[in-house]
This record gives structure tokens, C-alpha cells and sequence, in this order.
């Protein structure tokens, strides 16, 4: 059940996205790609794209926890 909430909140996450982050996000998480491949495909430095994974993490966990604390 846990699984699921996650799954579901996780979803909703990324539709709010800008079309980067939601690329990056996608290729990382769903399709397990590596960041110089991530780097590769989108023409972006490894370094972008390491802080952008970085970041997103972050604002996934906060968005979680917000809504759950809400709710």
C-alpha cells in the first residue's frame, strides 16, 4: 500500500515538471540510465545534469512529505 502512495505521488510529480526535468527524471529513474547517458542524449554537461537529479530528489521528498502532512 505504501508502495502504491508513493507510485501515485511520484506520478503527480512529474506531471508538474518542466519538459527537462521531467526528460532527465524519466531517464533516470524509469529507464535507469546513467548521467553521462542522460548527458549524452539531451546534449547537456554532466554536471547540469548530476544537480538537476540531485535537486530533484530533494523536491520529491519535500513534495511527499508536504502532502502527506497536509493530508
Amino acid at each position: 500500500m505504501l508502495e502504491k502512495h508513493i507510485h501515485q505521488k511520484n506520478k503527480e510529480f512529474m506531471r508538474n515538471l518542466p519538459e527537462d526535468e521531467s526528460q532527465i527524471a524519466y531517464m533516470r529513474f524509469y529507464e535507469k540510465l546513467k548521467i553521462k547517458n542522460i548527458s549524452r542524449v539531451l546534449q547537456m554537461p554532466q554536471g547540469t545534469v548530476k544537480y538537476k537529479i540531485h535537486t530533484l530528489k530533494q523536491h520529491l521528498i519535500a513534495f511527499i512529505a508536504e502532502e502527506d502532512y497536509v493530508n
